[in-house]
């Protein structure tokens, strides 16, 4: 821009001007390059670039997940200092971004493939767990088809969403869904209360009235921790410790406890 301003400053007197044009050569020169990479850029390189700030700004909810796989967060990282606006950037550099997004993608989508699978065993023990309980009573009939509705939806949000952290948060949903229905089935084949005996009214002033006291919830996860088990032992050591773990959080709150 400087360079610019001096020519114009010296448009008026011819010998001036080629004084000043033949000072300034070397910084001419560097202007008509950079001008040329600038018209470049937007003839053939704008279009991997904005791909690549899109790619950048889209994955970054599954920053998290990406940081666990080097490769694509080291490629990641390279692409943010291409794209990186401020204080210029290197216009020699953005053929690579091509190469880089490639990467990218393929990594990514080996970790949404991995979560799908996830996703997909976690459907299956929910509708068998379903299907079993209800047994085939007809009075469960009407709950067992709106929960394979519910899990048939989710299997195409599974594959359409391309976040593996969208991904993620399905999983809570899929077993709270699971229980809703396990409950519901149980309460509609539960066989009906017996009588009660006709008994001689009393009066019974509300003090005598037990209150209803809501038990204390816990999320599953904070009673079963993730693990791999190898062995029978190992799965009876798992479940001992979480009947301790249970037993101990029933002391503190004899109310009752609710896991969830």
């Amino acid at each position: 821009i400087e360079a610019v301003k001096g020519v114009l400053s010296q448009r008026k007197d011819n010998l001036a001007l080629i004084d000043y044009l033949i000072k300034k050569e070397d910084d001419l020169f560097d202007l008509k390059e950079k001008m040329q990479n600038v018209e470049g850029f937007f003839k053939n390189q704008v279009g991997i670039f904005d791909a690549a700030v899109k790619l950048e700004s889209d994955l970054r909810s599954d920053k998290d997940y990406i940081a666990e796989m080097p490769e694509i967060n080291d490629a990641l990282n390279k692409i943010r200092l291409i794209v990186m606006v401020e204080g210029g950037f290197s216009y020699s550099k953005i053929p690579t971004l091509s190469d880089l997004m490639t990467t990218i993608r393929e990594g990514h989508e080996k970790l949404l493939q991995a979560k799908r699978k996830e996703l997909r065993g976690i459907i299956i023990d929910c509708t068998s767990a379903i299907h079993n309980k209800a047994d085939l009573n007809p009075k469960a009939n009407d709950i067992v088809r709106a929960a394979d509705a519910f899990f048939t939806d989710k299997k195409k949000e599974i594959d359409e969403t391309a976040l593996v952290s969208l991904l993620e948060s399905m999983a809570t949903r899929l077993w709270a869904r699971r229980d809703s229905a396990l409950i519901q089935i149980e309460a509609a084949i539960a066989p009906p209360p017996p009588p009660k005996p006709k008994t001689v009214s009393e009066n019974i002033s509300d003090a005598d009235v037990p209150k209803y006291v809501e038990p204390f919830s816990y999320m599953k996860a904070q009673i079963f921790r993730g693990k791999i088990f190898h062995s029978e032992e190992e799965i009876e050591l798992y479940l001992a410790e979480a009947e301790r773990d249970l037993k101990e959080r029933l002391a503190k709150h004899p109310q009752g406890i609710k896991i969830y």
